[in-house]
């Protein structure tokens, strides 16, 4: 799926309509997977802020946690964040072709997005590290792909400093957790 650019790069009229099919499908599938999946991460990532001794971070609350619901939480975190970093690469390849998605809705998913794989940093069992040199490129991109709409989009500012500010602060608290020898 997230090699689907490849195709669209189709010349004339017909190319054009196939091309932006594929995109708008796609598009589609990652919006539904950051919006059905992203309070998962979002509440794990929460749990394990708020209390990150805990032998579980997945779960909220640690006795009614059987392994199934733990692995299950855990694929469905790893789903969302595979799709986020599909849309903010996908978006970034795009941003000046004819294919890129304009207006308040690509800077909404953009911030949906990256805030996802920021916050999956806190959680260990996700693996996520934001010093990554892969996980910085998608940082990087998502700051791109807002810049890139400054000039149309009134939000794309707070947005963009929106994510600045909690990027600063779960990198602040994973470095605290590096230093206390919890991660």
């Amino acid at each position: 799926m997230s090699h689907f650019l490849s195709y669209t790069v189709v010349y004339g009229t017909d190319g054009m309509k196939y091309g932006l099919k594929v995109l708008t499908t796609s598009y589609r599938i990652y919006l539904m997977r950051l919006v059905l999946l992203r309070p998962n991460v979002l509440a794990t990532a929460r749990q394990s802020f708020l209390h990150p001794g805990s032998p579980d971070s997945q779960a909220s609350n640690s006795e009614t946690q059987t392994p199934l619901v733990s692995s299950l939480r855990k694929e469905l975190s790893n789903i969302c964040i595979r799709a986020a970093i599909s849309v903010i690469s996908t978006f970034h390849t795009n941003l000046k072709s004819p294919y890129r998605l304009l207006g308040s809705s690509a800077v909404f998913v953009t911030l949906s997005a990256a805030t996802v794989i920021i916050a999956a940093s806190l959680v260990k069992e996700l693996g996520v590290d934001l010093e990554g040199e892969g996980n910085i490129e998608v940082i990087t991109q998502a700051f791109a792909i807002l810049d890139g709409h400054m000039w149309h989009v009134e939000g794309a500012r707070g947005a963009k400093e929106l994510l600045q500010s909690f990027l600063k602060t779960v990198k602040r608290e994973n470095k605290r957790r590096r230093n206390n020898g919890e991660f």
